[in-house]
Order: C-alpha cells, then structure tokens, then sequence
C-alpha cells in the first residue's frame, strides 16, 4: 500500500492488520505527493507480481470482470497480450449513464510489470504501453462511481482544478474564463448527450462547466502571482 498523506489512520490500520496476518504481503509505504501520475507510477513500480491491475478508490470489479480474468488467468489468454483495455461503466448519483461522454469509456487497466508507464501528469494522468507491446479489450465492466455526491464531488474537483492550474498544460486567456462555461456545458449536455441521462446527467454537465470555471479563475490567480494550497494527496 502506498499513502500520500491520508489523515484517515489507513497506513496504522493497515500495518496492524498485516502484524495480525490478515494481510501478509502488504508493506505500508508513504511518499510525499507530488501529483498523480508520480503516485501511480510509485505503486506500479513496487508490484512484483507479473501483472498489475490498476483502480482508484472509487472504482470496483464487477462479479461478471473479476468471472472473466480469472478464465484468463486460468486457460493462459491474459498473456496473448501485455496491456487489457477495460469497459468503465460511469453512475452519476445512482444512475448508470448512457450519455455518450461516459458510456464510451474503455481505458488500460491492467498490464505486464515492466511494459507499461504513468505519464507524470500532476492529474488527469494515464497508463502508457511501450512501444510494440499489444493491447486486447475486455467488455466485462469495470464499476466507477464518478459522482455519488455532489458536495464530496465538487470538493474532488476543486482538487483537481488547483493541480491543473499548477501545471504547464494550461494559460490563462480572458476570453476563455469568459466563455469555458457555457461552452463546456453545451459540449457536455448536448454535443455528448448528456441530457439522455436526465437530472443526473445535467448536474453531470453543470458541475463539468463548473470546473471549467475554476480552473481557470485559479490560472487567472496564478498569473497574479497568488499560489492557491497544493493538495496533500489523491
């Protein structure tokens, strides 16, 4: 297990919990956050099994994925290739959405140790497959709990718009503070379909723009030179 600054007691409970042997291979590690991708890329590389599944916090294998990587495992397919593409299936507030910003997600989950790398993106960060390595896809859905509450959300993206508004991946523009808003709720609702998915889905949209906003009110901070508090952990 690898902590980033929690302040929940996790890395006490775990160590207990490994002392006791309910969990003998776990070793509690702590490293100083210095964004996403680093953090990942941190546990990545203290796997020693063959194979590392990668999943937030707030994800979970559905009883019909973990079905069908054990069947993998079992029958020897999981290494025709070195990376497997997982079908992410979104709730927002209790609903499975349909919209088509959120039910096209597959990302790369699971991968050979040693063929694949996090970018170091402070957030918004990926698993990268080296060059040559190949990739197969499993529909069996991964469970995401993108948004369960909408304050425990919003706090989530204030989060991620001060990491984003660290970065060197955005400049400040006034006329985009001015318009990002607008424009990403009209690509979230209506370009992506958003408004399929009903309340869920416009809150969805609305909080999206909403984002927009912050991050680029905390790059118009940054430009001024105001540093909002970097966040301890993921």
């Amino acid at each position: 297990m690898l902590d980033t600054g929690s302040d929940d007691g996790t890395p006490g409970i775990i160590a207990i919990a490994a002392a006791g042997g309910a969990f003998p291979r776990v070793v509690a590690d702590q490293i100083e956050f210095r964004g996403f991708g680093e953090t990942w890329q941190a546990a990545l590389d203290r796997v020693s099994a063959d194979w590392a599944l990668c999943i937030a916090a707030d994800e979970e294998l559905s009883p019909a994925l973990r079905e069908h990587l054990r069947g993998l495992k079992a029958d020897g397919g999981l290494g025709r290739h070195d990376g497997w593409v997982l079908h992410r299936v979104n709730t927002v507030l209790g609903r499975r959405m349909r919209a088509r910003c959120l039910a096209r997600d597959h990302t790369l989950r699971l991968v050979r140790r040693g063929r694949a790398r996090f970018t170091p993106s402070l957030v918004h960060e990926s698993l990268q497959l080296a060059p040559g390595a190949t990739t197969g896809r499993i529909e069996a859905p991964l469970l995401h709990a993108a948004m369960d509450d909408w304050r425990a959300y919003l706090r989530k993206v204030d989060h991620y718009t001060t990491l984003d508004a660290q970065g060197d991946k955005y400049r400040f523009r006034w006329w985009h503070l001015l318009t990002t808003g607008p424009a990403t709720f009209w690509r979230q609702y209506v370009m992506r379909t958003g408004f399929v998915d009903g309340w869920p889905g416009f809150v969805w949209s609305a909080t999206s723009a909403i984002g927009a906003v912050m991050r680029d009110w905390k790059l118009l901070r940054r430009t001024r030179g105001h540093v909002d508090a970097a966040p301890h952990g993921g």
